[in-house]
């Protein structure tokens, strides 16, 4: 693994349809003190998540990444449909 990749992503996707993993607090204490930071420097500006249709699947990730919305850090949006994701990572992109 490079220790010292040096890339700037504008834009994190992340293809949760099939995740079933729940993070414990533990977990996400760790993920909100250890990677939410490391996307800030990396110049993330946006991240979305594509989400099973499943009510309980989506509010698990929500729950997930509650402090990151909190933190404003970067935005953060959940969607069904991956066209959905497009449009909004090109919505951002022409407003930047």
């Amino acid at each position: 693994m490079a220790k010292n990749l040096n890339v700037s992503p504008d834009f994190l996707f992340v293809d949760a349809i099939n995740n079933s993993f729940i993070m414990n607090d533990e977990m996400r204490e760790w993920h909100d003190s250890f990677i939410i930071p490391k996307y800030v420097r990396s110049g993330v500006i946006a991240m979305a998540f594509l989400v099973p249709q499943n009510a309980f699947a989506e509010l698990t990730h929500v729950k997930t990444f509650k402090k990151e919305q909190a933190l404003k850090s970067f935005e953060t949006k959940f969607f069904k449909s991956e066209a959905d994701v497009e449009l909004w990572f090109k919505s951002i992109a022409q407003t930047a």
